[in-house]
């Protein structure tokens, strides 16, 4: 469909992800010359007119006249409206019965929404038909199996993309290019060379106006299910055959296929200042029950159980008001065999090599130099690669790129089920083995989180890498 014409349809239009971000990254498609000729049919619950919504959304610019926005509620009279609108803008934009359904919704809704499609027969007749599905796919292992055959029964796995926006982060798109595509990288990309790996999600913000989701979903399945476990499988993964979507994904399958979960601390935001104020804790958010066991931070240590990475431990780390929003990849170097400069107090001087996904993008390489009128003594020092600097400030963001692969017809950032299973088998089996009326500690907003995740490595002679301070 890159080059052709489709009709889009947005369910949960009104939605926080719908006006935020995806209204804004189909208008950026729009200027750059996508979607010329494509109407977008927002669909929401609320019962506005199109001017009302465009209010909503904030839009501007030529890219409003390609806007539409119907009510949910479809009954009668509004059902054989809808069906009329499809029958007129597919004629008027030529679209020849091209169709892509972007359902932004939480996951029990898909299911009803399914059904809608099917009931205005909006799957018959010529065209290609996509469906995209946000995260996440079920609420554990046998929800998402259940999901998956409703899903299954009416669209086949080429026509279904579901989502997971970090893919679409130029930095999480770069990690198998930087690996395979150069021997400085990937020739130590092993147990032989690598202590271990970091990946660190770290959040300012509470859960605002998503209390509601979160209580039902906590930060275990909220981060470590998609973003995290997506982000390690490319780190982990063997290069494919070739780089197509599916070969890709089957290499991702088989990291997540033989993971096995180490320790585990899960924490919850208390109340902590921040400029002046006193932000509130998280039984203290507007929608969260006062004596909820929901956590809102998790430090994870996992082991990837194949002969590259044997003995190699993968630390994971995310939470909400933390005291730094960025997300890095360390990759954390052994020591060199000679001890020749070594210090009686040396500091840690580790090499380390880092995929700054956030703030600033790029690759940050750490090494030991001399330190200036001195003889043996070292320093740390850092040789950055900064995407921006590169190619430009205008990379596009994330959504956008979702989008466009889309319409491309391209798979290879979408996860498909197999992966899924294996990602909600490993956070079942975290879940599982947690007593949360036991284990949770509180940690104070915009604080590093609780101390027990610092000791997570410490005990094992190691430190939490933030090459981007």
């Amino acid at each position: 469909m890159n080059d052709e014409r489709c009709m889009i349809f947005l369910f949960g239009a009104t939605g926080d992800l719908a006006r935020k971000k995806l209204i804004p990254a189909l208008e950026s498609l729009f200027e750059k010359g996508f979607l010329k000729e494509s109407p977008v049919i927002c669909i929401g619950r609320r019962k506005i007119s199109k001017e009302e919504y465009v209010q909503l959304v904030k839009g501007n610019g030529e890219f409003l006249n390609h806007l539409y926005y119907v009510s949910a509620e479809l009954k009668g009279k509004q059902e054989a409206e809808l069906k009329v609108l499809i029958e007129e803008l597919d004629r008027k934009y030529k679209c020849k019965g091209n169709k892509i359904f972007y359902l932004a919704l939480a996951s029990d809704l898909f299911k009803q929404t399914i059904e809608m499609i099917k009931e205005l027969k909006l799957l018959e007749g010529e065209g290609k038909k996509r469906v995209a599905f946000e995260k996440p796919f079920g609420f554990d292992k046998r929800s998402a199996e259940e999901l998956n055959e409703i899903v299954s029964a009416v669209f086949r796995e080429e026509q279904i993309y579901r989502i997971d926006h970090y893919l679409g982060k130029e930095l999480v798109e770069n990690i198998a290019i930087f690996r395979f595509g150069n021997s400085l990288f990937e020739d130590i990309w092993n147990k032989k060379y690598v202590e271990n790996v970091q990946i660190v999600l770290s959040e300012t913000v509470g859960v605002e106006t998503r209390a509601e989701y979160y209580e039902k979903t906590g930060t275990v399945r909220d981060m470590i299910q998609n973003h995290i476990l997506q982000i390690l499988s490319l780190v982990a993964m063997e290069a494919p055959r070739e780089f197509t979507a599916d070969l890709v994904r089957d290499e991702k399958v088989k990291v997540l296929s033989v993971l096995e979960k180490g320790e585990c601390v899960v924490g919850q935001y208390s109340e902590g200042g921040y400029e002046g104020k006193v932000i509130p804790g998280y039984c203290a958010e507007q929608g969260v029950a006062k004596d909820s066991l929901t956590e809102t931070f998790v430090a994870l240590k996992v082991f990837v159980k194949n002969s590259r990475w044997e003995g190699v431990p993968f630390y994971l780390k995310t939470g909400k008001r933390l005291d730094k929003k960025y997300s890095e990849v360390n990759i954390v170097l052994k020591d060199v065999a000679s001890r020749l400069f070594l210090q009686e107090k040396e500091k840690d001087r580790k090499n380390v090599i880092s995929i700054c996904i956030f703030p600033d993008e790029g690759i940050v390489l750490r090494f030991n130099a001399k330190v200036p009128d001195s003889r043996k003594e070292l320093e740390p020092v850092c040789m950055e690669f900064s995407h921006k600097a590169a190619f430009g400030p205008n990379s596009s963001e994330a959504y956008e790129t979702v989008l466009k692969e889309i319409l491309k017809g391209n798979q290879t950032l979408f996860t498909r089920f197999d992966e899924i299973q294996e990602s909600w088998r490993c956070v079942d089996e975290i879940l599982a083995k947690i007593d949360f009326k036991k284990e949770l500690k509180i940690y104070p907003a915009f604080s590093s989180g609780p101390k027990e995740a610092d000791e997570l490595l410490r005990k094992e002679g190691r430190v939490w890498v933030q090459t981007k301070k």
